[in-house]
């Protein structure tokens, strides 16, 4: 997929704002129609597992979520939201594009192509320009479902001694999102307050320099639908 990113950006101006808040929304980044085929992907042809944190990041894979019985799902969910109660946690639905591309899964094609798009020189040209990092050379992408009951505890996103992150992005492909549903991007500041709140939008690419505490608040459990997104980091290793 060559991403088309949207010629009528305002760089200048976008890029003045990252440098001042250390975030930025970018609004109708791609062509209109990749993102709708990017949201349909998401809600019929991924095969959504599971991620979430036991003293390490865990995934189990779709196949494996669905041979669970109900009640080993239910011991699962217990055990989840007791360590959330003192200690790191984030519980999502979630389908990892880059590892799928690298072992060659061939589940998804559409995001195998969305990997390169976003990896390809226009793409990282514009991110190098919005947020002054010259030196990123890539890009990783896991998608991510955050249904009724999920989320993301807060945290810093430090990069792993082996990798470079620069940005955090945040993809939506999320339609008609009510603010009462939860679901939220949110940046903490140093007294712990929600210093910003970015609603789950479509076809919107937020960027956060790294490290910086965030959070994706609990989506209600009566939030009518989930909420969709491509994640990752932009990276220099």
């Amino acid at each position: 997929m060559e991403l088309m990113v949207n010629p009528n950006l305002d760089v200048a101006t976008l890029a003045g704002r990252f440098r001042a808040t250390g975030y930025l929304q970018v609004p109708d980044v791609f062509a209109v129609e990749q993102a709708r085929q990017l949201r349909e992907c998401l809600l019929r042809e991924v095969p959504w597992g599971l991620a979430y944190y036991d003293g390490g990041a865990r995934f189990l894979r779709a196949q494996r979520l669905a041979a669970m019985e109900p009640a080993q799902r239910q011991a699962l969910d217990r055990e989840i939201y007791a360590r959330a109660r003192s200690s790191y946690q984030y519980a999502y639905g979630a389908y990892p594009i880059l590892d799928a591309y690298l072992e060659q899964w061939n589940e998804v094609p559409l995001l195998n192509e969305f990997l390169e798009g976003l990896n390809s020189e226009p793409v990282l040209d514009l991110v190098r320009a919005l947020t002054g990092f010259g030196q990123i050379i890539k890009a990783d992408a896991q998608a991510t479902r955050y249904a009724p009951g999920q989320f993301l505890r807060q945290h810093n996103d430090q990069s792993p001694p082996d990798e470079t992150w620069h940005v955090a992005y945040v993809y939506n492909l999320t339609s008609q999102w009510q603010p009462d549903w939860g679901g939220y991007l949110q940046l903490i500041d140093l007294r712990g307050d929600i210093a910003v709140g970015l609603k789950p939008r479509f076809n919107v690419l937020n960027l956060i320099a790294v490290p910086q505490p965030h959070l994706v608040s609990m989506v209600s459990p009566f939030a009518g639908a989930a909420r969709y997104s491509i994640t990752g980091w932009f990276r220099s290793r």
